[in-house]
């Protein structure tokens, strides 16, 4: 499932990344050695464990593969070809964790008897996230005020999203009164939740936690709204 939603810094990050994908300098030409192999999929999300990534393939008339190794670091994954394509499982790197970055080199072994080697970052991402910048709202623009958040994963299946809320730093986060939200993203109003149950005034804080599972994965991504006198 590829979830990509409003056009934030890592909402660029893989639109740049895909464009790169169609960019014909990236491949370079394959008369010399015999074939080429391009890593589709660079993005991944922390959610992304056991899944299949892609792997584009490129070679000269009558060269085909014979085999395609993927190393990061001692530890080493098989694509499986099928065709001009072929795929890899994230197995083989554990556990993802969000901003761990991987080298890839990857090793094509042709029917010409020669072998190629690239290397191709492989970034993890959060699975969700929300603005970093907070918010200030006064009492009576706090019920309108706006809680968006996103989503992507490549090809996992986000199952909920859950939202808390709390009152000040120290506070201990509350279901927000609302039922899962949209795994795809979206926004939610204050008023929509419980949040005058925390009784709040001014220069206290609203912050408020999306909560994405998968299966038994999950992740957050937290914000805050400062209440401000009124103007």
């Amino acid at each position: 499932m590829r979830n990509i939603f409003k056009i934030s810094a890592y909402s660029l990050l893989i639109l740049s990344s895909l464009s790169s994908c169609e960019d014909p300098q990236a491949v370079p030409d394959v008369n010399e050695i015999g074939g080429y192999v391009y890593l589709e999929d660079q993005i991944i999300s922390s959610f992304d464990e056991g899944v299949d990534l892609n792997l584009n393939l490129f070679t000269k008339s009558g060269i085909t593969f014979n085999s395609i190794d993927i190393e990061s670091g001692d530890i080493n994954s098989t694509a499986v070809i099928s065709g001009d394509m072929a795929t890899f499982n994230t197995d083989f790197l554990g556990d993802l964790e969000i901003d761990d970055s991987y080298e890839l080199n990857i090793i094509s072994a042709f029917s010409n008897g020669k072998t190629a080697g690239d290397f191709f970052p492989l970034d993890v991402i959060s699975p969700i996230s929300v603005s970093e910048d907070p918010i200030d709202a006064n009492l009576s623009t706090l019920p309108n005020t706006t809680l968006e958040y996103e989503t992507f994963t490549l090809k996992a299946t986000i199952n909920s999203i859950n939202l808390a809320i709390k009152k000040n730093k120290n506070g201990t986060y509350v279901d927000s009164g609302l039922a899962s939200l949209d795994v795809t993203g979206g926004e939610i109003n204050v008023e929509d939740t419980n949040y005058a149950s925390l009784n709040l005034a001014i220069e206290d804080t609203l912050y408020y936690k999306f909560t994405a599972m998968s299966g038994s994965l999950s992740e957050e991504a937290e914000n805050y709204i400062a209440i401000v006198p009124e103007d």
